[in-house]
């Protein structure tokens, strides 16, 4: 009875610490949005967001593990408060919330982490490329110290999150319940994008001021944001709800996850055609494709995953060949003399190629570190629109810059396979499969433009590959442990006969 007691009052402490953190972000946006109406100086204003979040800097600090999964609803819900409020300040709420984050986990972690045998050399990487960062501002040609700040938390600030959230994660039940809730918030986001479908144009304005628009032969489409400040933002963030519960459907897990994890396939696939982005249709033909060749034991499973595959890609075949159907006139562009070609290789091309021939005209060191990120154009109004993100590298770090940050890609990717091929565990195998293609997919997808310099990609990027090692780490223990259980039993079998 006592032992429940205790219990009980550890879990009410979590509830209210959960509970007292949204309430705070509240009151902090309240504050914002009032001391925005004029009245007060730049100095003020922030003296005063300082002192109110002094309580909320030490709650997150203390609880932040559970802060972690707040921090993630705030990830996914921040663009529907910035766009209300008008107040693109409100973004900054999840950097600050994150960086206490990880004064809490130093408190707790130090940096054992870190240095553990299968993150050492990705972490080598990641200081080589920090302090390289550093060395950038000296750079004759950044404007501005600050944008040096900005270039360096664009470039670097989420990558500690894949420590943490190797460590957060550290139970099978922990990933199970992270992952719903990345599901649940798919789910959320699908369904205010349904919102703005149905009501058009004016909701849509409720949402985002100054809505993105496609021209087409069938009429204008219009793009739709879900709970995200951008239809980009929330297009990447459907890519990653999906690959996780197409890789949970894959796999040998509850029933109960399956039929959740195809409720929320079936809805990112209905705003994947609504919003009419074309990358993600190629991008769905790519994951079932690419599924025949998931882990299975049953030929019949095998069969019936390939017949998907190829309905797909011929339905897919046949829209494209017509312009009288959404599918159809999105990618009438690309169907047509040399536009495919121009996006796929023309563009990239000569993005990455002008940079490079200022490279060798003597900006060997690129133009400084931040110079092209897209928090920078807060501060210069003049910034130079990069697109690519091997163009941007090359821009504001130059050839060595962009070398190291392609050896942390390739270490990356070293890692991810190496705990794709240890863990063979079949409940969870496929999900890692299917994570590992999304990883490759986001970095192929800089050579056009810079998903990891933008919300939600710039996380998860850092987030995904976490639970890859995670369970890495467990199937290593478990097979460890099968010598030591065949002993025991020998040594029992001896006992019995002697």
């Amino acid at each position: 009875m006592q032992q429940f007691s205790w219990d009980f009052l550890r879990n009410r402490n979590r509830l209210i610490s959960f509970l007292v953190i949204p309430i705070a972000m509240l009151l902090l946006l309240q504050i914002t949005y009032m001391l925005s109406g004029g009245g007060f100086t730049n100095l003020t204003f922030y003296l005063v967001l300082l002192v109110s979040s002094l309580p909320l800097s030490l709650l997150v600090i203390i609880r932040w593990e559970a802060s972690f999964y707040f921090w993630l609803v705030v990830l996914v819900l921040e663009g529907v408060i910035r766009n209300l409020t008008a107040q693109p300040a409100v973004l900054l709420f999840k950097d600050v919330v994150l960086g206490l984050i990880y004064v809490g986990y130093l408190r707790q972690y130090r940096f054992g982490t870190i240095f553990e045998r299968k993150f050492k050399l990705f972490s080598l990487a990641v200081l080589a490329i920090f302090f390289y960062s550093l060395a950038e501002f000296i750079n004759p040609r950044l404007i501005n110290p600050l944008v040096g700040v900005i270039g360096v938390k664009t470039l670097l600030f989420y990558v500690p999150l894949i420590y943490v959230t190797y460590d957060i994660l550290n139970t099978h039940l922990k990933i199970i319940r992270f992952i719903v809730l990345v599901l649940i918030l798919t789910n959320i986001s699908c369904l205010a994008g349904l919102f703005q479908y149905i009501g058009g144009l004016d909701v849509i304005r409720l949402f985002v001021p100054d809505p993105l628009v496609s021209a087409g032969n069938l009429g204008n489409y219009y793009k739709l944001t879900g709970t995200f400040g951008g239809a980009g933002n929330f297009s990447v963030f459907l890519n990653i709800g999906f690959v996780l519960a197409l890789g949970l459907v894959f796999s040998k897990t509850e029933r109960w996850l399956v039929i959740f994890s195809w409720v929320t396939i079936i809805d990112a696939c209905v705003l994947f055609v609504l919003n009419t982005q074309r990358a993600s249709w190629v991008f769905v033909i790519l994951c079932f494709l690419l599924g025949t060749f998931a882990q299975t034991s049953n030929r019949k499973v095998r069969l019936i995953r390939s017949a998907v595959a190829l309905l797909l890609l011929v339905l897919f075949t046949f829209a494209i060949s017509n312009k009288n159907n959404i599918i159809g006139d999105r990618f009438s562009q690309f169907t047509e003399g040399s536009g495919l070609q121009s996006y796929l290789y023309y563009a990239p091309i000569n993005s990455a190629s002008l940079q490079l021939d200022r490279v060798l005209q003597g900006a060997t060191f690129g133009y400084g570190i931040g110079m092209a990120s897209p928090g920078t154009r807060y501060l210069v109004s003049n910034e130079e629109f990069v697109e690519s993100y091997v163009a941007v590298l090359l821009y504001e770090l130059g050839l060595p810059g962009l070398l190291l940050n392609i050896g942390l890609s390739l270490i990356l990717i070293y890692i991810m396979v190496r705990a794709l091929f240890i863990t063979t565990d079949p409940r969870y195998h496929n999900l890692l499969y299917f994570i590992f293609i999304l990883q490759v997919y986001s970095i192929i997808l800089g050579l056009t433009y810079a998903p990891l310099s933008v919300p939600p990609t710039a996380q998860f990027f850092w987030i995904l590959p976490a639970l890859m090692l995670r369970f890495q780490t467990w199937q290593e223990q478990q097979t460890a442990t099968i010598p030591e259980q065949a002993r025991l039993r020998f040594l029992a079998t001896e006992f019995q006969k002697g």
